[in-house]
């Protein structure tokens, strides 16, 4: 599983032969993605309580 958070100036990407499939999701569509109780969903709670 990988995890990322990053800050950008620009939404635009192009996708490499390495990557399938690739989106940008807000703080708040992805609490509403992440599986409540998930791994993922402990990795990006953990986040956000450091970064305020």
């Amino acid at each position: 599983m990988h995890n990322y958070a990053v800050v950008v100036d620009s939404e635009d990407f192009k996708l490499t032969n390495e990557v399938d499939e690739a989106h940008w999701y807000s703080i708040e569509e992805s609490r509403k993605e992440i599986k409540q109780g998930s791994l993922a969903h402990s990795f990006l709670e953990r986040y956000l309580k450091k970064q305020h």
